[in-house]
């Protein structure tokens, strides 16, 4: 057998035929293996809007269908998609096809021919495409027998015709052989009436058989069986009859009641329905039907989660139960389309289209339904809560029943219906392509508040879109009687509007599309549509006053839009409560469905609106589209107010402190007064009640009753408990840091204070010292907080450059710095050692004043030099000499006197020990015999500046090394020179024999004796005269202030200068400083 796959490549193409819009010849089929695969055209036949010739199919295996999307709108063998087919006469082979005849969309009424079938088809499985489940419904199907049409027993008596699978099989008996199946394994073996020979045919085992004692018998010998797996096994159709037979298990019923079903088992029912020992079977009341008194016929039965359950053990099982129709029936639990009769109430939600049986009356409550109502005929629906429908696909929200049916909608809830695309919100679903003409019933709408929204092209109330040509779509009389309605058209995609709020939807060319008489009654609240497709019956009882209708009704128009009212716009304004403030309530404005928006169609406007009793009115006043409504007002009561306590009183918790002291602190109000009293009051009052003892106490109040608000009193009082106050008594020091800190209670003696453990210390300044004296204020008894303060006695031990002990014990002098040391420690004694802090080098000189008296004995490790003057040799200025202060002698230092002092050893300071007594007076320069030279002191900070008259003839002496001076030099002092208080420095005079340097200024401009300070020397051999002899202590240099030591220098006993060799007459010598004993 050859074999053919033919697959249509481009779209409207057939797989074996014609193409878009061809007309296709004849086409016949003797045989062969063949696969046809239309592309929006037929497998077999015409393409597109095509048409095709008689086709014959004499013999071949044909699988044939349109595979356009997967599922295909051409016939597998006869018309493409909008197609015709002519006759389609099948003689023989084995045909599977997914619909015969003409395809299943249908436009410019495409039509298929006659289909023949002959008793030489062994086998057609065609699949359902149309209500002639396969076959074009359209079409006649004939059968015949030889050259003879058959038809009723004849036509069974040659052909096996039954429905399968959602579509049909035929064969032909004379071509096919019978398949048997023994009594005893029927309800256990999947059943097959007939197979022709070679044709492999396919068995089901049920749980019952047992698959070992399968057998397929010809009657002579038992066939081949091959496993196909899960309980299935196949074998080749032999040329003949054949049995099937197999051992099966014993099974038993299950008999439940009407409203009961099974919903599953552990081991699957055989064919028969019943189960072998050991299943166990699950149940549960239908829906909507509940059950009680569940039993098993020895047990009373526990349903889990609403299901029930049976085991079966050896016998037949009848369940009895009371089963009754759910009261009110919950939609959740629709397991699908639901059939509401006489008496039912619905609510909850579902998804599935819920049908009205002819002459029901039912109630909606609550209710939510996705997939619309259908009315089966007549129909009355009660309307209870809020309920929503909206339309499954291409249906109404509500579809009313045929021709000489009522649609009746009445009740006091809501309803809100909405059409799927292209079908009304009530009324009429979308008509498209239909062969007939289409007519409904009557709507009649008596109460409710309820909205109709048609689909796009759809009426709100009223029909769907119609298309076909010449049809005619028909909806019965509209009829509004009471209630609210509003009525909405749906729009074209775009916008446009092309069906009516009321009446009819959209129409194509050549479509006509109507509604019967439309009437409103004046028992309506109001009736609100986008649109009404003809005029309107206006009718008072049963009179009609459309002439009058003015009398009867208000008509708002607005474009197509007419609102229909007979009431007035109603709101309730509940009872305000008074808040001291304007009350401006908004209370919800409506016209039956019509719900206003404030701002765009009214405004509120008040008087009154404040105080209680004050006929207080709130004004509606409508605008724009609904000006005509014009104004609405409503009194309202205002009543008294409830005062709210905004803060509480609370207890005063400052504690008694000597006075009364007030219980609680205040608290406040929103309105009125609070008042208060104690229990021992017999009054309330505005003041706070105070009391000037410790104690409990409990503390009433209240808000006095006004004309707008209500007295208040809380329920319980306020317990107060005074005590004593407490008081934090803080010690801090002199810097107002804490020392201690703690609390007291009031009236605490002053005795009772606890004083810090350890008194406070002040440090020392510069110029005092400080001794704790007591606390400021002085301590007292508690009375309120407090905070002392530390007071300090003070001593002086500030003096400039000179610090003191407080008990004069000891005194330290800073000999480096520039302040000089106060007066105010004149006369003042010192018991111990006195510091002068001063670097001293060892065995170098250095000036010195002392502003006190001592004797050399006191000032161990130094030795004193007083000045004796400047001497010259041959004529020139040669020695200044100082001789040691002597010890033999007197040895006394004297306050105020210049002197140059050596250290033995280096050291920080010099100190003056048993004491002393300060002498500030002015200090005493030390003159040469002749008065031309004097060694002057100062206690002053000396600065010699630019322009003074003493630069050249000032020399300083320096103790230490700095600006490049060797310790030991006297330095001509230049401009900007300076010498720290306490020094000395050497002065040239000029001749003024007695004259001080410490005399009058005017002294010191007569004293030069010389012409110019030129006739000074270049240098000035300093030298000093001791116990040991003459010292030579260097050179200082009048002119440049240089200051070399001696070196190499010789010098006899009494400080004559011999030159620098040395001397070699046998005697005693100085040489750089140092005796020498020349032998």
């Amino acid at each position: 057998m050859g074999k053919l796959i033919a697959t249509a490549e481009s779209r409207y193409n057939a797989g074996i035929g014609g193409s878009k819009g061809s007309k296709a010849g004849e086409i016949t089929i003797n045989g062969g293996n063949i696969t046809a695969i239309g592309y929006d055209g037929a497998g077999i036949g015409s393409g597109y809007k095509g048409t095709v010739g008689t086709i014959t199919i004499n013999d071949g295996v044909i699988d044939a269908k349109d595979n356009y999307y997967g599922y295909g709108y051409g016939a597998g063998i006869g018309g493409g998609r909008y197609g015709s087919a002519s006759v389609i006469d099948i003689k023989g082979g084995v045909i599977q096809a997914k619909g015969i005849g003409m395809a299943t969309t249908s436009y410019g009424n495409p039509t298929c021919g006659n289909i023949n079938i002959y008793d030489g088809v062994k086998k057609i499985i065609v699949t359902s495409k149309d209500d002639g489940k396969g076959l074009a419904s359209s079409s006649a199907v004939t059968f015949y027998s030889g050259s003879s049409a058959v038809e009723g027993d004849e036509k069974d008596a040659v052909f096996y015709d039954v429905e399968k699978g959602g579509g049909r099989e035929i064969r032909s008996i004379a071509k096919n052989h019978l398949v048997t199946i023994a009594d005893v394994a029927k309800a256990s073996v999947g059943s097959v009436a007939y197979a022709y020979a070679g044709e492999l045919v396919t068995l089901t085992l049920g749980t019952a058989a047992n698959e070992s004692s399968l057998t397929v018998s010809d009657g002579t010998n038992n066939l081949e069986l091959t496993g196909a797996g899960d309980g299935k096994y196949t074998f080749v159709m032999p040329e003949g009859d054949v049995t099937v037979t197999a051992d099966v298990l014993q099974t038993y019923s299950i008999s439940l009641p009407t409203g009961m079903k099974i919903i599953g088992s552990s081991i699957a029912a055989d064919g028969n329905g019943t189960y072998m020992t050991g299943t166990k079977v699950e149940f549960k009341p239908s829906f909507p039907y509940s059950a009680s008194n569940v039993s098993d016929g020895v047990n009373t039965l526990t349903a889990t989660d609403g299901v029930y359950s049976v085991v079966v053990d050896g016998s037949d099982i009848t369940i009895t139960a009371d089963v009754q129709r759910d009261e009110i029936i919950d939609l959740t639990r629709a397991p699908g389309a639901f059939a509401a009769i006489n008496g039912d109430v619905l609510s909850g939600s579902t998804s599935y289209t819920v049908h009205i049986a002819d002459g029901a009356t039912i109630t909606l409550s609550g209710a939510i339904i996705n997939g619309g109502i259908v009315c089966d005929g007549s129909a009355t629906i009660i309307l209870e809560r809020e309920n929503t429908v909206k339309g499954a696909t291409n249906m109404a929200g509500i579809q009313v029943g045929g021709e000489g049916t009522t649609l009746t909608i009445k009740g006091n809830g809501s309803l809100t219906a909405t059409g799927y695309s292209q079908s009304a919100g009530i009324g009429l679903s979308r008509a498209w392509n239909l062969d007939y003409d289409v007519v409904g019933g009557d709507v009649v709408i008596e109460g409710g508040n309820i909205t109709a929204q048609g689909g796009s092209y759809g009426a709100g109330i009223g029909t769907g879109i119609l298309q076909g040509s010449d049809r005619k779509v028909t909806l019965g009389n509209i009829t509004i009687k009471g209630g609210t309605v509003k009525a909405i058209d749906g729009k074209a995609p775009n916008g446009d509007k092309v069906a009516n709020g009321i009446g009819t939807g959209d129409a194509y060319p050549g479509c006509t599309n109507e509604v019967g008489e439309i009437t409103i009654y004046d028992d309506i609240v109001v009736v609100d549509a986008s649109s009404i497709s003809k005029d309107v019956t206006y009718m008072h009882d049963d009179i009609d006053v459309s002439a009058s209708k003015n009398d009867y009704f208000g008509i708002i128009e607005n474009g197509e839009r007419k609102i229909i009212y007979t009431g007035i716009p109603a709101f309730d304004v509940e009872d305000q409560t008074y808040t001291g403030e304007a009350i401006t309530p908004k209370p919800t404005v409506s016209l039956g469905s019509l719900n206003f928006t404030e701002g765009v169609d009214y405004e509120y406007s008040y008087s009154n609106n404040v105080n209680v009793g004050s006929s207080a009115t709130v004004t509606v006043t409508f605008k724009g589209d609904y000006e005509g409504l014009g104004t609405v007002s409503k009194t309202f009561n205002i009543t008294k107010g409830t005062p709210e306590v905004i803060s509480n009183p609370t207890p005063n918790e400052e504690g008694y402190a000597g006075k009364c002291l007030a219980l609680v602190n205040p608290g406040t109000t929103n309105f009125g007064k609070l008042l208060y009293r104690t229990l021992e009051e017999e009054s309330f009052s505005e003041t706070i009640p105070c009391v000037d003892k410790t104690g409990d106490y409990l503390v009433y109040y209240m808000v006095e009753e006004g004309e707008n608000w209500e007295k208040y009193v809380p329920p319980e009082p306020i317990l107060v408990t005074v005590e004593l106050a407490k008081f934090k008594v803080t010690f801090v020091d002199d810097e107002g840091d804490e020392i201690i800190s703690r609390e007291y209670e009031y009236g605490t003696p002053a005795e009772g204070v606890d004083l810090p453990p350890e008194n406070p210390e002040k440090a020392d300044d510069e110029m005092y010292a400080y001794t704790f004296a007591g606390w400021s204020p002085e301590i007292q008894d508690v009375t309120g907080a407090k905070t002392y303060r530390p007071i300090y006695g003070k001593t002086r031990i500030g003096f400039g450059s000179a610090t003191i002990a407080a008990d004069g014990s000891w005194a330290i002098i800073d000999g480096k710095s520039s302040k000089k040391i106060d007066a105010d420690l004149d006369a003042v004694e010192i018991t111990g050692d006195v510091t002068l802090n001063r670097e001293f080098v060892a065995e170098k000189p250095s000036t010195i004043v002392l502003p006190f008296g001592t004797h050399i004995d006191n000032v161990p490790g130094f030795t004193f030099y007083s000045f004796k003057g400047v001497v010259k040799e041959n004529g020139v200025w040669k020695k200044v000499v100082f001789d040691e202060v002597d010890k033999e002698g007197d040895g006394h230092i004297y306050a105020n006197t210049p002197y140059i002092v050596v250290a033995k050893e280096d050291v920080g300071g010099l100190i003056v020990e048993n004491g002393v007594v300060f002498d500030l007076n002015s200090v005493r320069p030390m003159s040469s015999e002749d008065g031309i030279w004097q060694f002057v002191g100062t206690y002053d900070f000396k600065v010699w500046n630019e322009g003074d008259r003493d630069i050249g003839r000032s020399y300083g002496f320096a103790a230490e090394e700095r600006d490049g001076a060797r310790i030991g030099q006297f330095v001509m002092l230049g401009s900007n020179a300076y010498a720290y208080p306490m020094r000395a420095y050497l002065y040239y005079a000029g001749g003024n024999s007695g004259e001080s340097r410490s005399m009058a200024p005017a002294l010191f401009k007569a004293a030069p004796a010389v012409a110019s300070i030129d006739e000074l020397p270049e240098s000035l051999d300093v030298v000093v005269r001791g116990e040991e002899g003459t010292t030579v202590i260097g050179t200082i240099n009048t002119r440049t202030g240089e200051f070399r030591s001696a070196e190499n220098r010789w010098f006899d006993l009494n400080g004559r200068y011999l030159g620098n060799k040395k001397p070699t007459v046998k005697g005693s010598y100085y040489n750089n400083g140092k005796k020498v004993i020349v032998k």
